[in-house]
């Protein structure tokens, strides 16, 4: 709570109440006023006090007042305000109430009832109730500070108006609106007319919208406004209104209906944690045993509570039909629920269904509260009886008050669950426990202090007792002479326990302890990404003829008979053992046929050849009719056999003798691809690997300007501006008319001095655009570095050119550019008449010539030029400010021209004068208005800082931006957090580099993001997807980072995204989607090393280890040099028992990076392999340089186990000691926690006792 010291003050105002206020007292105060401002429709009403008058020929006036009642935590709480009888209803009565102490009591006060006004008219000396509304003061703890409302004014005589409810009753307030539900009215208004008083005024409803309010029916304006929120914002999120209600105690034992259930009163407490260290009580007070009306014994259940299905311990018992055989748990659970409904609707119980009790939990409380939940400690509930008023002022005493007492312990773990505000159980009661000695006597001391009549009770005595009744008197003598209580036998069953009494209890919260989780991200498999692929077409099989079926029918039986034939020789031809002798072969052949024969191949061979040979007879010989003679049948055998020889013969020289060419395979990737491999591979930091694309994209085009200029930008993107330089020429030598090479050659030769070259390309290029002034206006800028008043006049003509462009349609906007063109012909000459437009104007409404030509340098990585564009903008933006007439029409005036007159001066162009800084201010000093481009201006000045490393520059420009949040909309915002990310990436800040970057894509728009034909924009928006992703993976978050890349795949489907997917996967376990994905990156990119290597880790973590090997091989041929990984593989290869490739990948990866955990794996294969004293060493070098826990532990495990298998007991020895030692200090920590964590519990159940 905060806090706030104010000084003794006093008001000579009646209507201002003064708090007295110690001089050391740090309480949070604030001032509350409370007003009554007006009555309306009053004179609608019938007045009784103006009927009787007129009845008795008096013409008095009646009059109203209005009062209400201090709640707690006011001064004098309890007494009334009343304000003057008023004969117009405008009561203008108002209090305020200074130096209040924003306490828990007046903060429970606040939530615990409504404020309520009372309106009363009064003649003369006689008063008569007229109405009463209630105003819920709830939305002053929300951050609120006034409230001011119409309140519709609820009839005294109005049944369902009844404004006299128990209290503690909030049955009014459980709605939304503030206000509560009217009875008692017709709605034709002739009846506020019949019997109305024309004496009573109370104001017409003049204010349309208070009769739109209140629809004619009388009314209140209050309101009430306090001096500065009750509550922070952050507090109230922390603090809780919790509601606790009973309906009631059933199961009554006998003994609650002897002599009569009317005798008795019972009143149930619940203890709630509190801010300070005593927590606070809500009590139900004063209700009494009802009896339902019985009809023969049966009990109908159609108005059963809502929560009737709950059993003891808060577990829902199903409505649905049970089956006829019922497990005993469960019968258990039918007859358990068949009694407690007996016992709500059959049998009597105390009826506390009429309060409730709302209270405010402070952060403290609330804090208390999920704690009581987390160490399971129940709240308790004390159930006490007492005698009816009647009879205990009458003196009767209950000797049975203290068996009937009763306890009870609801559990809060049920509020553990997220989400959940509202507990609904059935307590048992149990027997209360004895209190201490010490207790005892103090509740006795207390109990005696408040029996003790106080002073001002004595001085009244006399009085009480003239006032009171006679007939009161003899009622109070009458019951205490019939009224006889017996005290029960102390040795008989606890009367609760044997009766099975509880209590149904019901504590709901304003919010969940324990919050619903956000909605997770949506889960997204590879496959849903994975672009459909129709399957590959098997080729088609050819119509063979006959004879060609014949021939391919034969070679496929001849590769059956020398493979055959290889498994039973090939052995003894390797090894020299094959003999040419007749006698050998003779062998070899029979045992050959043997084999055929013996195995069945013989016979397959022979139906496989039957087909063909059919064919062939058929349609090669065209015989299908019989014979007619033996000697036509021999003929036909011979010609046939002849054929089908020579086809034989055929087939077999082509299966031995043909010579097959392997077929060069083509790769898959075009330009374009290697283009994207190129930016996805700068973007991760791999420069080399870029480079390596584009120069792969020249290799394959070396006449194609745009390759040229691709490799260009790309040099400058990296700072070799040698190469760059190269590219621009070897680009223009192909095509001199190619307007961005043109364009980035030429402010590149301005950034290197070289100002002839570049105003020769710069000019060719705005030559070659024609109309484009964004060309224009480089060209200004260049020809401003020499001769600053002609680089004016060609930037005033660009700049208005661009705004006509930018702001007329189509074609206005070409007749402007044309016009554009002819000042620009007869101020620069060009040597070569103007073409067509080279690029396009950017589309943002807001931005200008200036910035459009900043960002394009930008996004060719020429920062120096771009610092000019922006020195520019600032001075173009003092200009405006300063005269916008002038601006609008162009006219920069002698401060513009002194400030691009040669050599930039610090104030307009230097950029560490200030993101902010424009020159042409007053004479002063005083900065001109910051306008709307300063945030452009910020952006493209952090840009430029973050490429020249000027990190701190770029700090500063961002966090300026940060304080123009509100004038950023989403595309700004988004390029503000991705920047403020890369910074920090840069500056090694992975916190906030995540979060700038989430920040960063939740202000991206999905839609508009894929849609976007923008190189730029996706480029970005992609840089922020594989930089966040890879931050999630660095730090385990490998749903988050799954979910990344595939977004990333969604925008530009790639190797490294796909690679990125694939890595999340892996670390899920999600083997089968790794591998999807993997495979995809593969077939996107078959030469990345680190696909290859993760395929080889899926492969053996699912046993497929010759595929493993495969991959591996080709990840080796690829230089896999990714160190971590190969410790992966290595330890991958160690689980499934290839100890020798283990060794390999370990060893390697110990080469390309020095890693403990290598080195520990390294130990493990050594040892698996028999290798003891290399195992020793590396274990011993895991020792000397890592700081990993889980390493330590295992080399120091690994190490015992070998030295004591080779003997060296006492080096063993000390490991094992170092071993004792760390256990033995882990159990001092976690015993420590624990010990920690029962202290909490005990402080915690010592503040409930």
């Amino acid at each position: 709570m905060r806090h706030k010291k104010r000084k003794k003050r006093k008001s000579p105002d009646p209507h201002v109440v003064d708090q007295e206020v110690a001089a050391d007292d740090d309480t949070y105060r604030v001032d509350l006023t409370i007003t009554v401002t007006q009555a309306h429709n009053l004179k609608k009403l019938p007045s009784p006090l103006s009927a009787a008058a007129a009845a008795k020929g008096s013409s008095a006036k009646v009059g109203s007042f209005v009062k209400y009642t201090r709640f707690p935590g006011l001064p004098e709480a309890g007494t009334e305000m009343v304000s003057q009888a008023v004969y117009d209803g405008v009561y203008h009565l108002t209090t305020t109430f200074t130096h209040v102490a924003v306490t828990e009591e007046l903060l429970n006060a606040l939530v615990a009832e409504p404020l309520e006004f009372e309106v009363v008219e009064t003649l003369k000396k006689h008063k008569s109730p007229v109405g009463a509304a209630r105003l819920d003061l709830e939305p002053l703890l929300r951050g609120e500070t006034s409230l001011a409302t119409v309140l519709p004014l609820a009839l005294a005589s109005a049944p369902s108006g009844d404004l006299t409810p128990h209290k503690g009753s909030r049955a009014a307030l459980l709605a939304d609106s503030p206000t509560f539900t009217i009875g008692g009215y017709d709605d034709d208004e002739n009846a506020y007319d019949d019997g109305g008083s024309p004496g009573m005024r109370g104001g017409d409803a003049d204010d349309p919208e208070v009769d739109n309010i209140l629809g004619g029916r009388p009314g209140l304006s209050v309101s009430v406004a306090v001096s500065a929120p009750l509550v922070a914002p952050g507090e109230w999120e922390a603090a809780r209104v919790a509601q606790v209600a009973a309906p009631g105690v059933y199961a009554l034992p006998p003994g609650c209906m002897l002599p009569s259930p009317d005798v008795y009163r019972y009143a149930l407490a619940v203890t709630l944690p509190s801010g300070e260290r005593i927590p606070q009580l809500v009590m139900l007070p004063d209700c009494e045993v009802v009896v339902p009306a019985s009809d023969n014994g049966s009990v109908d259940g159609s108005d059963a509570p809502s929560f009737e299905s709950l059993d003891s311990t808060g577990r829902v018992l199903s409505k649905a039909s049970l089956p006829g055989v019922l497990l005993p748990e469960e019968q258990a659970a039918v007859d358990e629920a068949a009694r407690y409904k007996h016992a709500e609707h059959a049998e009597p119980y105390i009826d506390f269904s009429v309060l409730s009790q709302r209270i405010f939990l402070v952060p403290a409380a609330a804090s208390k509260l999920l704690a009581l939940a987390k160490h399971n400690i129940p709240l308790k509930l004390e159930l006490r009886r007492t005698l009816a008023p009647v009879h205990a002022s009458a003196g009767v005493v209950d000797p049975n008050e203290a068996r009937y007492a009763a306890e009870a312990f609801l559990s809060l773990a049920p509020l553990l669950e997220p989400g959940t505000t509202r507990l609904l159980a059935r307590v048992p009661l149990e027997r209360p426990q004895e209190p201490s000695e010490e207790e005892a006597a103090t509740a006795a001391a207390a109990a005696a202090a408040e029996a003790a009549p106080s002073s001002k009770s004595a001085r009244h005595t006399r009085g009480e007792r003239g006032s009171r009744a006679k007939g009161s008197k003899k009622r109070e003598r009458e019951a205490k002479n019939a009224l006889e209580l017996v005290a029960e036998d102390s040795t008989a069953p606890w009367p609760w326990t044997a009766s099975g009494g509880y209590v149904k209890i019901e504590l709901q919260l304003s919010a969940p302890l324990v919050p619903r989780p956000p909605t997770p991200k949506p889960v997204y498999s590879v496959r849903d990404f994975v672009p459909a692929r129709p399957a590959p077409a098997l080729p088609a099989r050819p119509l063979l003829t006959a004879p060609e079926e014949f021939k391919a029918e034969i070679e496929a039986a001849t590769d059956a008979l020398v493979e055959t034939y290889r498994k039973l020789y090939g052995e003894q031809l390797l090894n020299g053992e094959f003999s040419n002798a007749p006698e050998a072969v003779e062998e070899r052949k029979a045992r050959f046929i043997y084999e055929l024969n013996s195995n069945g191949a013989y016979f397959g061979l022979k139906e496989q050849l039957k087909a063909p040979v059919v064919r062939i007879v058929r349609e090669k010989f065209q015989r299908t009719s019989p014979f007619a003679s033996k000697a036509e049948t021999q003929t036909f055998l011979n010609d046939l056999y002849m054929y089908l020889i020579d086809r034989m013969h055929e087939a077999l020289n082509g299966v031995f003798s043909s010579v097959h060419e392997i077929p060069i395979p083509t790769t898959v990737e075009d330009t374009s691809t290697l283009k994207r491999y190129a930016a996805e591979a700068e973007i991760n930091g791999a420069y080399e690997l870029a480079a390596r694309h584009y120069q792969e994209r020249i290799a394959r085009a070396s006449q194609n300007v745009e390759f040229w200029y691709d490799y260009g930008v790309f040099c400058l993107r990296v700072n070799d501006t040698y190469k760059a330089d190269e590219c621009f020429r070897e680009a223009i030598s192909l095509d001199d008319k190619h307007i961005p090479s043109l364009k980035v050659y030429g402010m590149l030769c301005a950034t290197l001095d070289k100002f002839a070259e570049a105003r020769t390309m710069v000019e060719a290029a705005a030559a070659e655009a024609g109309n484009d002034p964004v060309v224009l206006g480089m060209f200004a800028l260049v020809v401003a570095l020499d001769d600053g008043d002609k680089g004016e006049e060609m930037w005033a003509a660009a700049e208005a050119a661009y705004t006509a462009a930018a702001t007329a349609p189509e074609p206005a906007a070409a007749a402007a550019a044309a016009t554009a063109d002819d000042e620009f012909d007869e101020r620069s000459e060009p040597e070569s008449e103007l073409g067509s437009a080279g690029s396009a104007i950017d589309e943002t409404p807001q931005s200008t010539l200036a910035i459009t030509i900043a960002r394009e340098l930008l996004g060719v990585h020429l920062p120096a030029m771009a610092e000019r564009a922006i020195a520019r903008e600032v001075l173009d933006a003092g200009m405006r400010a300063a005269s916008p007439d002038a601006a609008a029409a162009g006219e920069l005036g002698d401060a513009g021209e002194s400030e691009l007159d040669g050599e930039p001066s610090s104030a307009a162009v230097t950029p560490r004068a200030g993101p902010g800084s424009a020159a042409g201010g007053d004479d002063d000093g005083e900065a001109p208005e910051v306008l709307p481009e300063s945030v452009d201006v910020l952006l493209c000045r952090a840009e430029q800082f973050m490429q020249e490393a000027a990190y701190e520059d770029a700090s500063e420009a961002l966090t300026r931006l940060f304080l123009m949040a509100n004038e950023l909309d989403s595309e700004r915002g988004m390029r503000l957090h991705a920047l403020w990310g890369h910074l920090k990436l840069v500056l090694q800040d992975f916190e906030a580099a995540e979060s700038a970057y989430e920040k960063s894509l939740a202000l991206t728009q999905d839609d508009a993001a894929e849609a976007t034909d923008s190189e730029a924009a996706v480029r970005e928006l992609l840089a922020v997807y594989l930089r966040l992703g890879s931050l999630y993976v660095t730090k385990a978050k490998f749903s988050d980072a799954k979910y990344v890349y595939l977004k990333a795949c969604q925008l530009s489907p790639s190797a490294f995204t796909w690679l990125g997917v694939g890595v999340s996967c892996y670390r899920l376990g999600e083997l089968d989607q790794a591998e999807d994905a993997l495979s995809e990156a593969n077939i996107l990119n078959n030469f990345d090393a680190d696909v290859w290597g993760y395929l080889t880790l899926v492969c053996l973590k699912t046993e497929r280890v010759t595929e493993g090997d495969q991959a591996f091989m080709q990840a080796l041929k690829l230089d896999l040099a990714n160190g971590a990984l190969l410790t992966e593989i290595g330890e991958a290869y160690f689980e499934v028992g290839r100890y020798a490739d283990a060794e390999q990948c370990l060893r390697r990866s110990i080469e390309l990076e020095e890693a403990p955990h290598a080195h520990r794996i390294l130990a493990q294969v050594l040892n698996a392999q028999g290798q003891k004293e290399g195992a020793v060493a590396e274990y011993m070098m895991v020792l000397a340089s890592s700081f990993d826990e889980e390493d330590v532990k295992a080399s120091r495990a690994g190490l015992v186990d070998i030295l004591m298998r080779l003997g060296r007991v006492e080096q063993a020895q000390f490991y094992l000691d170092e071993i004792e030692r760390e256990h033995a200090e882990a159990a001092a920590v976690k015993e420590a926690e624990v010990e920690a964590a029962a202290r909490e519990k005990r402080l915690l159940q010592s503040e409930f006792e």
